[in-house]
């Protein structure tokens, strides 16, 4: 939003949602969606409309949209931080206080943890990007997930990108997040470029 709060702090709002299309079955259906909304109050730390620096906390809410033994949800507040060093690379710290999950999946914890880390690096020509997620379990076992994603920029001025994702681990999707994932995908990725990384 455009108003301003103490602290010179802003309100933002975020929505992410995830299907998984099972396009080798019959009909394609879409096996599952999580839907992930979320409101949070940031601080932001601009150049030139590039984002440096960013402090954030909001309160998130993950469920899959079914119901009986299939229904899967969590809540969160979440606690983010995001700075920027040079040579165009970046590092996202989240970690978060979840709660109302347990009746619907009360171990989920022990599979999402309480941490993410994201590792960004972006090519001098702003053409290639290279992006590495870690989330950590809450227990000593090998739980959680790594995902690695490299990006092509199609165009030297639009945000479509073609992406090469590897993820391995854990609570990729809530239906089967005790089920650990190993998979690579293909695809095309719209994503704002001037709102990346600072030059």
């Amino acid at each position: 939003t455009n108003a301003t709060l103490p602290f010179n702090s802003f309100l933002y709002l975020t929505y992410t949602q995830k299907s998984f299309w099972d396009i080798y079955k019959k009909s394609s259906p879409f096996s599952e969606t999580n839907y992930n909304p979320g409101l949070g109050i940031g601080k932001f730390y601009l150049n030139k409309h590039k984002l440096l620096n960013m402090i954030g906390i909001g309160l998130e809410h993950e469920s899959n949209g079914k119901d009986s033994i299939d229904s899967r949800s969590w809540n969160k507040i979440s606690f983010h931080y995001r700075i920027a060093f040079p040579a165009s690379i970046s590092l996202s710290i989240s970690t978060w206080i979840p709660f109302s999950y347990k009746s619907n999946n009360p171990d989920l914890i022990k599979y999402i943890g309480y941490f993410e880390a994201i590792f960004t690096k972006k090519s001098k020509n702003d053409r290639f990007v290279a992006e590495i997620t870690v989330k950590k379990g809450a227990t000593w076992d090998n739980k959680g997930s790594l995902q690695t994603q490299l990006y092509f920029r199609i165009g030297k001025k639009n945000n479509q990108y073609l992406s090469l994702q590897y993820y391995t681990g854990y609570a990729e999707s809530l239906i089967h997040y005790s089920e650990k994932t190993n998979v690579i995908r293909f695809g095309i990725v719209f994503r704002p470029s001037n709102f990346f990384l600072p030059e």
